[in-house]
């Protein structure tokens, strides 16, 4: 209403604000360097951006994730903007403990309201993509473990078959995530 006398309000709304934010952020990424040190080195926007939570994130979680070879250079992206998402998960959190899960606010005709708190809402839907997310890169016990077996049962297995390579044992194919290749192929020879 007020865009419409001709004399719109300074301030931006909510929505203007997170649209400016979310182009900002486009912009940094677009404008990042293709290398920013070694390979596994945070990208630039997260400096520039000024997000220290999720850069402290990434400095914790690269070399852990680098020991298990599951990181390379094409994941710096996806890995940034898990680092920014758990970054805004612990605002969010923080907001929680200290407002907490209901807010009281005023509509305008005095009565106030109780709503949920939108930080705790943001903490949920950022806690589900956070879940997600760390069972792809093995965040989780369970992805771990079985990244392990993965590993460990493949790193003894030569590339490409030779020919007079015995076939696996019965208990090294139930082994085997994949036991069941090794075994169709002894049975056709």
């Amino acid at each position: 209403m007020q865009a419409a006398k001709g004399a719109p309000s300074k301030r931006m709304t909510k929505a203007a604000r997170r649209a400016a934010e979310e182009q900002a952020r486009a912009r940094a990424l677009a404008d990042a360097p293709m290398e920013s040190g070694g390979p596994l080195a945070p990208p630039m926007f997260i400096e520039q951006l000024g997000e220290l939570a999720a850069l402290a994130i990434w400095r914790d979680l690269t070399p852990q994730l680098d020991a298990t070879h599951v990181l390379s250079r094409l994941d710096r992206y996806s890995l940034a903007l898990y680092c920014i998402h758990y970054a805004d998960w612990i605002a969010a959190r923080e907001d929680v403990k200290t407002h907490g899960r209901w807010i009281y606010y005023s509509p305008g005709h005095g009565a106030k309201k109780r709503i949920r708190n939108p930080a705790f809402e943001d903490a949920l839907t950022l806690g589900a993509f956070l879940k997600d997310f760390a069972k792809e890169y093995g965040l989780t016990a369970l992805t771990r473990l079985n990244l392990r077996r993965y590993q460990s049962a493949y790193a003894s297995v030569p590339a490409a078959p030779t020919q007079g390579t015995p076939a696996p044992t019965e208990t090294e194919a139930d082994e085997d995530l994949m036991g069941f290749v090794a075994r169709g192929s002894s049975a056709r020879h």
